[in-house]
């Protein structure tokens, strides 16, 4: 270095005037002010000494183009100092502060401060007392530029030259070649040297520092010492230790476990560059915890990557470069304050936080995160909010949010205001999804300032919001490009502003689907809007196409399965190719746009197709892929797709529940389930594709039936359809011929209300029905009232109405028929084609009407009363509302059995829950005798199972035993028909049905009359279609009495058996009635212990009898009795029926379940045992160890179980589910009847 001195001084001769004689090319100086050589206590040499306004300047003049002055800095209380290059005169200079970091330029006079990134806090020193630092000042003229660099201290702040600055100024390049070089104390101060400066050496060149290592990797463990030297052997303890010993380019890898320590970065250092960047990242994504506060402010380049974050919002802190990625952030007030210049946040989950991310700054890029469950815990909940400019969000997934975590919050999507100062510019929001709840997608208002402007939406898709897609309230230039706008509850996109703020923008290119209204401008707004798309999937709400003259109106958008949100566009659709080019080149997915001969509507982009392309419309009462059994749906594969020169020539329909059709247009009636709809289309040169949709069919306690009321408790509506019944506190309930009933007057009981529901109008056909008792003969008032729909009034003499049929209001009336104040059943039907009234169910008036009822989801159901007229003075009882209608049998039979419909299924005639019991219905005054039709018209439950005992084969059949249904005769007859050659015509020879099913000939002829018995399978229970797959076992499990369904009619043969009910069909899987009466009465001592155990209720006989088929009789109470059975608990059963010693201990099954070398089932490979301990429900006896087991499978399968399922599935009568026995699971009565029939079987053939 010495040949490449300039010029340099020391200060140690004390002679300012006169050149050190000890040091080659010494400085001279001229001075001014109070200022000395002299010693500081903190420096071990001389130093120049400096008061307040004092300074010298080299009598030298540094003739070079490029150069580097050096010199130490000592400086007390940060008083103000420059240090001045390329020193002309007092107008003309290149200056530095070291106090505060800023570099200037004067020239001519004119003094201005040089940079534009904030790096001074890197090169200004510390607040110390003193501050001693050494620096650096670069100079460069290379005649186009004059480069000014400064470094504070070397590496030592983990950079040299951290300010780089390239002036460009023509007259600085010409002005500044060489200069001289001036030391100054700035301030006005007086006193004491508290600015010294030693060791000012000029040298040749740029004179830099070496880096004192290359990157390495540095890691943090709990189990680590900051005493260590941070290696994979020797971690630092902390994470500030690692991040204090760090360079740029480094990684620091932190070991799991949590860290409660501040994440914070020291302002006077660098931690990253560009290119350079220091990551921080566990060694396993998710496995460190940090638990602290996180700021990155001053953490420039940095990386945090792969933390889980417990509460605490991580900060951007306004840094630049910043990659906050891939982290996991609950439970804080934000999620993210992404705040900061050129940052990325990406890919992080942020769950259960009051705010998602807060974006500001300057250029951030956010992207790719998901945000779940916004909670509310104070001010107020969103996903996004965005302020600053140059942003683009993108990609990012929202959803989780529920309205009742929220509290008083008005969660948005995105939210930006400018009351704060704050302002919204050139910012792009693309490519996200947001649904479950929210209120708007935007709220964005500018209104305080008024100066946000330039804000694009394209590509998103904003889903199910509770309010508006997006409120735009005096914003500028707001662009709405190919977005989805789905199931807004209010509106698509409004724009709305003032006079001397209007709001301004586009809207094009959206499809706004079951979005009120799509798009509009209320007060002043300036906006524009064209192709988009418009639909509702409600066939009774239309849009005007005068309303939107540019954009497609009432075109269903043919969406790839809207269910799944999949949003891409079918080959049909008529959004492709419809859009206007809007100058941006990809779609939601990332996908080129346009494609094709034009930019398509909405976020994706059809690719196009040269296979055909299948496509499934469908339409039912409630616009929903989900409802009620029997749930009703026409099909329509019209919109399936061939390419050009191609047709469609087949349509295959599966309804995933083994029936299938063809055609364009097919009608189907689904039973509970989850089924699978395919349609499979082939073109004409054989070409196919299969195109599919889930529907969810709930199971119906009372089929068809949406709405009843029996006023038994309250004014809950019974018909298991949950229908929201208003009004009902303040309503009379009174004691009645029916047991409680509705009394309506003008004073405080005037009526009640049901909400809306897509059941209650809409329909193809209707029934109304219901008890009413008048106080007066004269009485005449509206008690069914659903305005513009349908009304029900009670005349002085009859009843009246009207229904309308979406043409007009079709009006029915009868009189002289009712002439007293007793109780009367009335109801009218309409199927379509006419409407019937009836009275006391006999028909008393029909007339035409044709078409569908109207809809009017405005309008509530009013019972009692016109809401804007008086009261019905007088009693209402058994309300019901079909969404058929019913035929005269059945008015007789709902109003002859009105105890038939209950809360809970309860047994008749002291027979609770009994498969099935003849009921006596009660009889109304003034009505006709019960009618002889079944209760096909009574809901069904869900839980309740009628099974059989077992008898042996000299009992003989209880003759006195009841007719299950009404056609059971026709049944019998065509079943002896058809079984004729199996000699069971002659019911005293198979007296049971495992006797009667375990026959040659049954076993024989069963399998090949699988249709004719599903025919058969119709005339035996109400919920029985023929079309189940398990609807060939009904007809010989009915004949022999092995069930007998339920009081309402039904089999419900997807509902979970109980053990008392399994147990009932055990014991009359071979026994008769009589039998199990007989065999209880002679087992007087098992009785009494299972009386103790269960109590006296109508399964205890079969339960005595049935006893063995349990594999603890003594672990079970009247609680767990009634509760579902596992299908373990059945395999047992079954197997001790026929094989008790080989699956007992020494036999040849439960030495095979010992051994265990080919386990049965995949869910069999371990085992388990459970002890016979004494215990309860609650406490740890066998029955609580095998609910345990069952919810804990895994672990193995009890030995309780195995050896009756290796013999089962031995004997080909378990076959298993995909490989497995799911043995825990609970089982159907369906599934149970199919175990007893192939148990017959095998019973019928290993007898042989």
């Amino acid at each position: 270095m010495p040949d490449d001195i300039l010029f340099q001084d020391d200060f140690e001769d004390g002679d300012l005037n006169a050149s050190d004689p000890g040091s080659s090319n010494g400085l001279t100086w001229t001075t001014n002010g109070t200022l000395a050589a002299g010693t500081v206590s903190s420096h071990d040499s001389k130093v120049l000494r400096l008061e307040a306004g004092a300074y010298i300047l080299s009598n030298q003049e540094v003739d070079q183009s490029e150069y580097t002055v050096s010199f130490t800095s000592i400086n007390w209380y940060n008083t103000a100092a420059r240090v001045m290059v390329a020193y002309k005169d007092e107008s003309n200079y290149y200056s530095f502060s070291p106090t505060t970091g800023q570099v200037y330029r004067c020239l001519d006079g004119v003094e201005t401060e040089l940079g534009t990134d904030s790096v001074s806090r890197l090169i200004s020193s510390p607040r110390l007392n003193p501050s001693e630092n050494r620096f650096k000042i670069y100079f460069c003229n290379d005649g186009s530029s004059v480069t000014i660099s400064v470094d504070r201290d070397g590496y030592q702040n983990r950079k040299d030259y951290e300010f780089i600055y390239k002036d460009q100024d023509a007259a600085a390049v010409n002005r500044f070649v060489g200069g001289r070089i001036k030391l100054a104390r700035v301030d006005e101060g007086t006193g004491r040297f508290w600015v010294n400066f030693d060791d000012v050496i000029v040298t040749k060149g740029k004179l830099q520092a070496s880096l004192p290592r290359g990157p390495v990797q540095l890691y943090v463990s709990n189990t680590g010492d900051d005493s260590y030297d941070g290696t994979d052997t020797r971690p630092f303890k902390t994470i500030a230790k690692a991040l204090e010993s760090s360079y740029p380019g480094d990684e620091i890898i932190v070991e799991d476990g949590a860290y409660d320590e501040q994440i914070k970065f020291a302002q006077s250092r660098i931690y990253g560059e560009e290119g350079k960047k220091l990551a921080i990242r566990p060694r396993n994504r998710h496995k460190a915890v940090l638990k602290n506060s996180i700021n990155l402010k001053y953490g420039d380049h940095v990386i945090l990557d792969g933390f889980e974050v417990n509460g605490q919002t991580v900060n951007v802190g306004g840094s630049t470069g910043v990659e906050l990625i891939n982290n996991y952030i609950h439970d804080a007030g934000i999620g993210v304050s992404a705040s900061g210049v050129n940052s990325r946040v990406a890919g992080n989950y942020i769950y259960k936080c009051s705010f998602g991310i807060n974006v500001s700054g300057k250029n951030m890029l956010v992207e790719n995160n998901e945000i779940e469950r916004l909670i509310y815990r104070q001010g107020d909940a969103d996903y996004f909010r965005f302020f600053g400019e140059g942003h683009i969000i993108r990609g990012n997934y929202m959803h989780g949010t529920r309205n009742e975590e929220t509290g008083p919050a008005h969660v948005d999507g995105f939210q930006t205001f400018d009351n704060n100062g704050e302002y919204a510019r050139n910012i792009i929001i693309e490519g996200n999804f947001i649904e479950d709840f929210y209120h708007q997608g935007l709220m964005g208002s500018g209104s305080y300032y008024y100066h946000s402007y330039n804000i694009t939406f394209r590509n998103n898709v904003f889903k199910d919001a509770a309010a508006w897609g997006m409120c735009i309230s005096q914003l500028k230039d707001v662009k709405v490009y190919n977005n989805l706008f789905i199931n807004m509850k209010t509106h698509g996109v409004g724009f709305r502003g003032t006079d001397a703020q209007p709001a301004t923008g586009e809207v094009r290119n959206n499809i706004f689907y079951n979005a009120r209204n799509c798009y509009f401008g209320i007060d002043n707004n300036q906006y524009d809007g064209s192709n988009n798309l418009l639909f509702n999937s409600d066939p009774e709400q239309k849009y005007k196409q005068e309303s939107f003259p540019n954009d497609i109106v009432n075109a269903d958008p043919l969406f790839t399965d809207i269910d799944n949100d999949d949003y891409s566009l079918h080959p049909n659709s008529p959004a492709v190719d419809q859009g206007t080019d809007l100058g941006f080149a990809h779609d939601f997915a990332g996908n080129i746009r346009p494609s094709g001969n034009g930019f398509d509507i909405g976020p994706y982009e059809y690719k196009g197709s040269d296979q055909p392309v299948a496509y499934i419309q469908y339409s039912d009462i409630v616009n929903s892929s989900t409802g009620y059994e029997p749930f009703r749906v026409a099909f329509s594969g019209a919109s399936s797709y061939a390419p050009d020169g191609r047709s469609i020539v087949s349509y295959e329909w599966d309804f995933g529940d083994g029936i299938t059709d063809t055609g364009v247009s097919v009608n189907h009636t689904f039973s509970a389930g989850k089924h699978t709809v395919k349609l499979t289309v082939s073109d004409n040169t054989g070409k196919k594709h299969t195109a599919s949709q889930v529907f969810d069919i709930l199971p119906s306690k009372y089929p068809n039936l949406y709405l009843y009321l029996p006023f038994e408790g309250d004014c809950t509506d019974m018909s298991g359809k949950g229908m929201t019944v208003t009004g009902g506190d303040s309503a009379a309930l009174e004691k009645s011929t029916y047991g409680r009933s509705v009394r309506f007057n003008n004073s405080n009981s005037r009526a009640i209300s049901a909400a809306h529901s897509n059941y209650l109008d809409g329909l193809d056909e209707l029934t109304i029905a219901f008890f009413a008792k008048k106080s007066a003969k004269t009485e005449a008032a509206t008690v069914i009232h659903k305005h513009t729909v349908y009304v029900v009034s009670l005349s002085e003499s009859g009843f009246s109405g009207y229904i309308h049929n979406g043409a007009g209001q079709k009006n029915f009336s009868i009189k002289n028929v009712v002439v007293d104040t007793e109780w009367h059943h009335y109801a009218v039907t309409y199927d379509g084609t006419h409407i019937v009234m009836y009275i006391d169910g006999r028909e008393c008036s029909r007339i035409e009407c044709t078409g569908k009822v109207r809809r009017d989801s405005s309008r509530a159901v009013v019972i009692g009363r016109n809401p804007w007229g008086d009261s019905f003075e007088g009693w209402m009882d058994e309300i019901r509302i079909y969404d058929r209608a019913l035929s005269e049998g059945e008015i007789g039979q709902i109003m002859n059995d009105i105890t038939i419909i209950t809360q809970q299924d309860k047994p008749k005639d002291g027979n609770p829950g009994s498969p099935t019991a003849p009921s006596t219905p009660t009889t109304p005054p003034s009505t006709q005798p019960p009618s002889t039709v079944p209760p096909a018209v009574q809901p069904q439950t869900s839980a309740q199972t009628a099974q059989t005992p077992p008898q042996d084969e000299e009992s003989d059949p209880d003759p006195e035993e009841d007719l299950i249904t009404k056609d059971y005769p026709e049944m019998v007859k065509e079943l002896e028909r058809l079984f004729e050659n199996a000699d069971i015509d002659n019911n005293i020879l198979n007296p049971t049905y495992g006797a009667m099913m375990k026959r040659a000939a049954v076993i024989s002829l069963v399998p090949s009359s699988q249709n004719r018995l599903r025919q058969l399978a119709k005339l035996t229970f109400s919920d029985i279609t023929g079309n189940e797959w398990y609807a060939p076992h009904i007809p010989m499990a009915v004949y022999r009495k092995l069930i007998n369904g339920f009081p309402d009619g039904s089999f419900r043969g997807k509902s979970q058996v109980t053990r008392a009910e399994f147990l009932t069909m055990l014991a009359r899987f071979n026994n008769s009635e009589g039998s199990i009466k007989k065999k209880a009465g002679q087992d007087a001592e098992s009785r009494a212990i299972i009386v103790k155990l269960i109590g006296d209720k109508w399964y205890t006989n079969y339960i005595v009898v049935a006893k063995d088929g349990l594999v603890h009789p003594d672990q079970y109470t009247k609680e767990t009795i009634v509760k579902p059975m596992t299908r373990g608990e059945v395999f047992y059963a079954l197997a001790q029926y026929l094989w008790t010693k080989d699956i007992s201990e020494g036999g040849k099954y439960h030495a095979m379940a010992l051994k265990n070398e080919n386990p049965a089932f995949s869910d069999t490979i371990k085992t388990i045992d459970l002890s016979r301990s004494v215990g309860s429900d609650t406490g740890d006896g066998w029955y609580m160890q095998l609910m345990n087991a069952a919810r804990d499978h895994a672990l193995g399968v009890p030995m309780d179980f195995y050896p009756a399922i290796i013999c089962l599935k031995d004997k080909g009568i378990l076959q298993g589910n995909n490989g497995e026995s799911r043995w825990y699971d609970p089982i159907t009565r369906a599934e149970v009847l199919a175990l007893f029939e192939r148990l017959a079987k095998v019973w019928g053939e290993e007898g042989s």
